[in-house]
């Protein structure tokens, strides 16, 4: 009876799904025809943080004015970066080698100086920041801690995040850690939780994509959309991709109805589209192609 009511609570969230139209797609001018990667938006809608193929060096191109502006050169500062909840702070790791080994530095750039400042030195394990309120919080060697930010927003201790630690699913809520297992003996990647935060997406390696409860119950199984990514609450975005062993040959970005399944195409089957993230806000679609050219896809949603 108890998974029953899950069940029902969870088509009920999503049973008013929209359709995706697309309006256009369109090549971002990017100054200096420069390559970038792994786009990713703010919370506006109005800026990207662009790196290269291997995550080296970080820019922010500030879409209304076509300025770009170098954040960092350093190798990883383009592995997961955040911006603050007011947008003037992006928080991004750097990397550098010691003696032989690797140690991984956290970092917070702003937008309105132009200076960088370090939040946590050289340590040789570092998680991805998450952002809750005006802190950013972090995973290194000395357990999860935090730091202030922005202080223009109010302290968040009860936000939720879905993170990667030795390839288990892992929420966290404030201080409190937890290991979720939706599937056994599984390896998980590209955890989120949902804008509500009442669901978490993220991709088991033998499974595929799939949404669970905070508790690891399984509520829908997507299949093998890669890098999925939250549209809201609605629905969800990622890619299908098609390789010969060796590299990819094909690879759409498709909008998946979180109760259906039902998958729409988005990209120009002409585009191999990788790695998308999506602003809700302004209804667009960013992703990049094996040719350092950044996409956006323009859609709005119809009942």
């Amino acid at each position: 009876m108890k998974f029953l009511l899950f069940v029902f609570m969870f088509i009920s969230a999503f049973a008013f799904g929209q359709q995706v139209e697309v309006s256009k797609m369109e090549k971002v001018t990017i100054p200096g025809n420069q390559k970038f990667y792994h786009p990713q938006f703010d919370h506006s809608g109005e800026k990207l943080l662009l790196t290269s193929e291997n995550y080296q060096g970080l820019h922010l191109l500030k879409l209304q004015e076509n300025n770009l502006q170098k954040i960092s050169d350093a190798d990883g500062a383009g592995y997961s970066p955040k911006f603050s909840w007011n947008d003037e702070t992006v928080l991004f790791q750097e990397q550098e080698y010691i003696e032989k080994r690797r140690f991984t530095k956290l970092k917070a750039w702003n937008l309105t100086t132009e200076n960088t400042r370090l939040i946590e030195p050289a340590v040789r394990n570092l998680s991805v920041p998450m952002i809750a309120g005006n802190r950013v919080l972090f995973r290194s060697d000395e357990g999860l801690k935090s730091a202030v930010v922005d202080e223009t927003q109010p302290d968040r201790s009860d936000e939720i995040f879905a993170g990667i630690e030795n390839q288990q699913l892992v929420l966290y809520r404030g201080e409190e850690r937890l290991v979720i297992k939706p599937y056994e003996s599984e390896s998980y990647i590209w955890p989120s939780v949902s804008p509500d935060r009442k669901h978490v997406l993220a991709y088991a390696m033998g499974k595929g994509a799939f949404i669970s409860d905070l508790t690891g119950m399984v509520l829908a199984e997507l299949g093998q959309i890669e890098a999925p990514v939250w549209a809201g609450n609605d629905f969800i975005v990622g890619m299908v991709t098609k390789d010969d062993g060796h590299q990819i040959l094909e690879s759409s970005i498709v909008a998946v109805h979180p109760l259906s399944g039902e998958q729409q195409v988005l990209s120009s089957e002409n585009v191999i589209a990788m790695h998308p993230d999506v602003s809700a806000k302004t209804q667009k679609i960013v992703f990049h192609t094996p040719d350092g050219e950044i996409w956006f896809i323009h859609y709005q949603l119809i009942r």
